[in-house]
């Protein structure tokens, strides 16, 4: 690994992500439904045949065919050929970074594209452009063999589902004479320092099974791909042999319907059913029963009802938000959290829970109520804008500075039993040195500074937390009270709130030293 990929992992890219990101991923079954239903699970994997070819083509919303090979010609554009790097489920993402290898000598790496806001440059899940790339330098292109791909959506709207993370632009040279028959490969490489981290909005880092190293550790798809630079194409197809899944058999489309090694085009059993294609009723669907219903198509939508995933409504683009059997147009739990959607305040958005805070037709999994590019669900201050989510209080208690009635203080429930806007944690209404939380909890006033007479225990209710006998006085006679109680814990019976300072249901040393400001000083009304 290249010191300057090291450099933006240890220290780029997590410095980033503690500033912006704190204020702020193939499935089993039959044979041939095998290759065509897409991943349910965090998948990564390199694509590596892609073509530029114009806005809206890196949107992955259904499986395509994901290449292992690309045929590179030196004589055609200069060798120039592109490969995506891309991550299917993925589950509120907001940056990565990824060590490939890939072999030297003839082959260097010219631009590694990630957000933007031109519409040919992919996109880290979607048209975000507020992506920063924190790709390792490509100016020279880089020839030593490895090259580290990252970056981190400063937009602070996390990314889920499918997408390309980095498409890289990569260069081919003429091997030397005699070399045409050698292949080069571009390979995600976790046996480098770091593989590839997928990070969070939580900060955590998806596909680490292991919990050990932050590192995704798969499944992954075409985890190491072919360049077949300048070999021979003995069908001229336009695929060489080593590309080409059918090498004697000229079948340009490449069509591959049960995704095995064989191009239907060779390939005497098309759909993997066990059944011999002169024989199948239905060559093109895996219909090992030959059921005759599972070759109609019966809403004329193209789709064979046995590869349909909505036989009995057309919808040629197979559109399938939550990945399961059934398409949108014919399912009836889009997102598959419970809540049918004709229930659902948010049906491609699981939320099972259908939190609402506004009570407004949206849900918070779907809606961002006050449009500083939070959902509600994570917007720390829900109907109000605060895109920089600054949430200074620790540990963070769920409320931005912006919306938070004590931003330096812990105070979830954003007690203010005076409602003045300054919470109890942090208020002290009567100047006394007591939180009105403290005082609260203990059972003094928090809107009294000192006893109404210098008389000992003549009031219901003390008006000083330290002052345990009522008499305007904080000496050793109040700690001397604090002997029966000491080291107990609530429920116990010598528990007591009113010495427990600290709101803590604790009675302890830490309660006790809070005598000591205050020690032999008297209270002035």
């Amino acid at each position: 690994m290249t010191g300057k990929s090291r450099i933006l992992k240890t220290l780029l890219l997590p410095g980033l992500i503690a500033a912006l990101a704190i204020i702020v991923a193939v499935g089993g079954g039959q044979p041939a439904q095998e290759a065509e239903a897409a991943p349910t699970q965090l998948t990564v994997g390199l694509d590596m045949k892609t073509t530029q070819t114009g806005a809206g083509t890196y949107n992955i919303n259904s499986l395509p065919a994901f290449e292992s090979c690309v045929d590179v010609s030196t004589s055609v554009s200069t060798g120039i050929f592109y490969v995506d790097l891309f991550v299917l489920n993925a589950s509120n993402l907001i940056a990565y970074q990824a060590d490939m290898t890939f072999d030297t000598g003839h082959i260097q790496v010219l631009e590694s594209l990630v957000g933007g806001t031109v519409s040919e440059t992919p996109k880290l899940l979607g048209a975000s452009t507020n992506i920063v790339n924190l790709s390792e330098s490509v100016v020279p292109p880089v020839i030593d063999g490895t090259f580290n791909a990252g970056a981190l959506d400063t937009s602070n709207s996390p990314h889920s589902g499918h997408g390309v993370l980095a498409r890289l632009k990569l260069q081919g040279f003429a091997p030397s004479a005699g070399g045409n028959v050698i292949n080069y490969s571009l390979e995600i490489n976790p046996a480098l320092d770091d593989g590839i981290t997928l990070t969070d909005l939580a900060g955590n880092h998806p596909g680490d099974t292991t919990g050990a190293d932050g590192l995704f550790d798969g499944p992954f798809i075409n985890q190491s791909g072919t360049i077949a630079l300048n070999r021979p194409d003995g069908d001229s197809d336009g695929f060489s042999n080593d590309c080409d899944n059918c090498p004697t058999t000229s079948n340009a489309a490449q069509t591959n319907t049960d995704g095995d090694s064989q191009g239907d085009a060779c390939d005497s059993d098309d759909d993997n059913d066990g059944i011999a294609d002169g024989s199948d009723n239905c060559p093109l669907v895996y219909n090992p029963t030959q059921d005759p219903a599972a070759c109609l198509d019966s809403d004329g939508d193209t789709i064979l009802d046995g590869n349909d995933n909505c036989p009995s409504i057309a919808n040629t683009n197979q559109a399938n938000n939550d990945n399961d059997s059934e398409g949108d147009v014919c399912d009836t739990d889009d997102d598959n959290d419970g809540i049918l959607d004709v229930s659902d305040n948010c049906v491609f958005a699981a939320n099972p829970g259908q939190e609402n805070w506004d009570a407004d037709a949206l849900g918070d999994a779907c809606e961002d109520s006050d449009g500083d590019g939070w959902l509600d669900s994570v917007d720390n201050c829900k109907g109000l804008a605060n895109p920089s989510q600054t949430n200074s209080d620790s540990p963070n208690d769920g409320f931005g500075d912006s919306c938070d009635n004590c931003p330096t203080v812990s105070n979830a429930t954003q007690a203010d039993f005076d409602s003045d806007f300054v919470g109890d944690h942090c208020d002290d209404s009567d100047l006394d040195g007591g939180m009105d939380f403290n005082e609260l909890f203990s059972g003094t006033n928090p809107n009294l500074k000192c006893a109404a007479t210098t008389a000992q225990n003549d009031e219901p209710v003390d008006a000083q937390l330290t002052d345990m006998n009522d008499n305007r006085g904080s000496n050793v006679i109040d700690v001397i009270t604090y002997i029966p109680h000491l080291n107990t814990i609530s429920p116990d019976p010598n528990y007591g709130a009113r010495w427990d300072l600290d709101a803590n249901n604790r009675v302890n040393l830490l309660d006790v030293i809070k005598f000591i400001p205050v020690l032999n000083t008297t209270c002035t009304p």
